[in-house]
C-alpha cells in the first residue's frame, strides 16, 4: 500500500527509523563527481573517461593493461548542498511515510559479525569500495542536526529491525521503519520503502516469490523475493553476495574443484522452502541441507586461516547469528535448542 493510506493523518508521538547510512551514501554519491584517469604501460596519461565501460568501449585506446586512476570532485559550495538534500530528504519522508518525528540509525565502528568466524571475510568484499568522498561529513551533519543513534556492537540495520519489532509488538506505538535493505524483510513489522514509496506490515511465516527474468538473448533467470520469516529462512541456504557470506562457503573448500557447484540458487530455494506450511518443515529442509554438507566434520577453517572446532550445527547457528537481525538487545536465536524442539536432532 502506499505509505500514507497506513495513517490517515500522522498520529501524535508517530516515529519513521530511517537507515542512516543508506541516507548518507546515497546523498555523498549524488553530490561528486566521478571519473577514471587512463595511464599506459610507461605511466604516459592516456585520456579521461566517465567510466571503465566507456574506456572498454573506446577501440582504439583501451589496453587491459593499461592503469586506471579513479578520480572523485566536488563542486564549489557543496556544503550547502549537503545540508539542502539532507533536510529535504527528512521532510519529505516524514511526510510520505505520514509520521510526526524522525530517528536516524547510523552504524558505529564495531560489529559483533566482524568477529565471527566465518570462511569468508563478513562485508570482505567492500574493502576495496571506493566510498564516496563527502560520506564522513554527510554522517556528521546528520548526527548533528537530526535525532540519530548509532550502534554498538551491531548494525544501523539491527537497531533498525528493534524499532520494527516494536511496531509489530505494539501498533499503537505508530513505529515506521524506513529502508531499503533486504535483511528488514524478515523481522515483524512497519516497513517503508522510501524510493516505491510503499508500505508493508512484516508478519507471521511470510511467503516466497520467484521472480523470472529474461535477458536479450532470451536467457531465463530467477530472483527470489521474500516477506516474514520464510525470507529469513531463505538466506540460510543461499547466502548473500552483498555481504560476502555463503553458507555452502567451506563445503566448497571440502570438495575443491568440483564440476557441480553446491550454491543454492534462487531458484533451488525457493523449490526447497515454497510448499514449507510451518516453521518445523522450513526448519527440516534447512538441517537437512546443512547435514548434507557438513555432517561429520568437527572443525572448520575460517577466513584468517584459523581452525575452529565444531559440528554442522555450529556452523549453522554462525550463520543464523549472521543472517538474524537482533529484535531486542543481545537477541539470539538457539539453534540447537530450536533444533530439539522441533525433534531434528
Amino acid at each position: 500500500m502506499k505509505a500514507k493510506d497506513m495513517f490517515s493523518n500522522a498520529p501524535a508521538g508517530s516515529l519513521l527509523v530511517v537507515d542512516g547510512d543508506w541516507v548518507a551514501y546515497k546523498i555523498a554519491s549524488a553530490l561528486e563527481k566521478k571519473s577514471i584517469r587512463v595511464y599506459d604501460e610507461q605511466e604516459k596519461f592516456v585520456k579521461e573517461y566517465k567510466t571503465r565501460t566507456k574506456f572498454k568501449e573506446d577501440s582504439k585506446n583501451y589496453n587491459p593493461n593499461f592503469r586506471i586512476e579513479d578520480c572523485q570532485s566536488l563542486p564549489k559550495k557543496y556544503q550547502d548542498t549537503l545540508k539542502f538534500l539532507i533536510d529535504k530528504m527528512a521532510r519529505d519522508m516524514l511526510a510520505r511515510a505520514n509520521c510526526e518525528s524522525i530517528l536516524f540509525a547510523l552504524g558505529g565502528k564495531e560489529n559483533f559479525r566482524n568477529d565471527l568466524a566465518l570462511p569468508q571475510k563478513y562485508k570482505g568484499n567492500r574493502d576495496d569500495t571506493l566510498r564516496p568522498v563527502a560520506l564522513y561529513e554527510v554522517r556528521e551533519y546528520i548526527a548533528e542536526n537530526h535525532p540519530t543513534v548509532f550502534s554498538v556492537n551491531e548494525e544501523a540495520d539491527d537497531i533498525i529491525s528493534k524499532y520494527q519489532f516494536q511496531s509489530y509488538q505494539d501498533p499503537s506505538k505508530h513505529i515506521v521503519v524506513a529502508t531499503l535493505d533486504k535483511d528488514a524483510r524478515g523481522t515483524p513489522g512497519n516497513l517503508y520503502n522510501p524510493e516505491e514509496n510503499t508500505i508493508v506490515r512484516i508478519e507471521g511465516l511470510g511467503f516466497l516469490q520467484r521472480i523470472e527474468k529474461v535477458s536479450s538473448a532470451g536467457k531465463k533467470s530467477y530472483k527470489l523475493y521474500g516477506e516474514g520469516r520464510k525470507w529469513f529462512y531463505s538466506q540460510l541456504l543461499t547466502g548473500d553476495k552483498a555481504d560476502n557470506y555463503f553458507p555452502c562457503d567451506y563445503y566448497k573448500h571440502l570438495i575443491g574443484n568440483a564440476s557441480k557447484s553446491p550454491l543454492i540458487t534462487d531458484l533451488k530455494c525457493f523449490n526447497k522452502l515454497d510448499s514449507c506450511k510451518t516453521d518445523e518443515e522450513c526448519w527440516k529442509v534447512i538441517t537437512d541441507q546443512y547435514k548434507e554438507w557438513y555432517e561429520g566434520i568437527d572443525h572448520w577453517v575460517d577466513w584468517e586461516g584459523k581452525t575452529v572446532e565444531g559440528t554442522w550445527i555450529d556452523l549453522l547457528q554462525m550463520y543464523v547469528d549472521v543472517v538474524h537481525m537482533r529484535r531486542v538487545d543481545n537477541d539470539r536465536v538457539d539453534v540447537r535448542s530450536l533444533l530439539k524442539k522441533f525433534g531434528l536432532i
